[in-house]
């Protein structure tokens, strides 16, 4: 019979093995220990309510590609494929509006813009989808609805509108400038990255340019820290005082080419404020001379800038804020 022996050790026991023409014990059926305490396990039988459930679901899927299959026969406007794809639209608007819910948590669009979208996703997978490539509809249809709901995302994300290939194409700019960077180990350049991406070098420069309206900043926001000023003082504005320079250089010219006579007139008419009956009193002209003239100088001055023709008419308070900076010399 096999015996122990124990070493030194007194916790090291070492057993042999039995010999080889013993055989062990047949083992009994009865469970020892603790397995004799627990109940055997039931064998796992399906429920029947998910049973037809899988079967109910399975017939609508066949009945879904048998009405799509024979909606492809159908023309194009012909009301019966129209009915067709309302029927299989209608009994999968939930499918589109559960995905709408679950995209709708990582996005910052509103609830109904986000089921829409999924709607108008669900309308081109009905129209779209082609039973011969030998997928199911649902297949198709949750990658479609998604890209249209992500799609419309991106188009009201932006806080201008920007073109849909110029907005596709930025959004690949960061990924392809930091793949050709980790490659050539510097920053790549427009025609590199035109390349990359496939696309022209304009087009990858506009991309660079619309990429900066995706966030917009409001001119009310302190960007001086110090004084609490906001980004709208340090926006430069047009300077009216520069077409106002511009036109006098251009008068200038125009009043020395006249005669001296039109010169005294101007003067008196439009700096010293004289009616025409002084003027033409000044000048022994008479009154209607005086009108003539002035509507005679006027057009050539008015034509000097191109200008159309017309009667120019200045209130008198307007005549005294001129100053005699372009006046002729009487």
């Amino acid at each position: 019979m096999p015996t122990s022996t124990t070493l030194n050790n007194p916790r090291t026991t070492v057993t042999p093995q039995r010999d080889s023409g013993t055989t062990p014990p047949p083992r009994t059926g009865k469970p020892t220990g603790r397995s004799a305490s627990r109940p055997p396990r039931a064998a796992a039988v399906p429920e029947s309510g998910s049973t037809v459930v899988t079967v109910e679901r399975e017939a609508q899927r066949t009945e879904t590609v048998r009405l799509l299959e024979y909606m492809r026969t159908l023309p194009v406007d012909d009301p019966l494929r129209i009915r067709l794809r309302d029927q299989v639209v209608a009994e999968h608007m939930n499918y589109a509006r559960a995905i709408a819910h679950r995209l709708h948590r990582r996005l910052d669009g509103g609830r109904e813009d986000v089921e829409q979208a999924a709607y108008l996703g669900l309308v081109k997978a009905v129209t779209g989808f082609d039973p011969g490539y030998g997928t199911g509809f649902l297949a198709y249809a949750a990658p479609t609805i998604a890209g249209e709901i992500k799609h419309q995302y991106r188009d009201s994300s932006w806080a201008l509108r920007v073109p849909s290939r110029l907005r596709d194409l930025a959004v690949q700019l960061p990924r392809a400038r930091a793949a050709l960077t980790q490659e050539q180990g510097c920053e790549p350049t427009i025609g590199q990255l035109a390349e990359h991406l496939g696309a022209s070098g304009e087009d990858v420069e506009q991309a660079i340019g619309a990429s900066a309206a995706y966030r917009a900043v409001s001119l009310d926001c302190s960007v001086d820290d110090e004084n609490g000023l906001p980004l709208g003082e340090f926006l430069g504005a047009e300077d009216p005082g520069y077409e106002r320079t511009v036109d006098l250089h251009v008068l200038r010219g125009l009043v020395a080419g006249l005669p001296e006579r039109d010169k005294r007139v101007l003067l008196m008419r439009y700096f010293h404020g004289m009616t025409q009956a002084e003027i033409g009193s000044e000048l022994g002209l008479s009154q209607m001379h005086v009108s003539r003239t002035i509507t005679r100088i006027l057009t050539e001055l008015r034509a000097g800038f191109g200008l159309p023709e017309g009667r120019v008419t200045r209130p008198r308070a307007a005549r005294k804020q001129l100053t005699p900076t372009c006046s002729p010399t009487p």
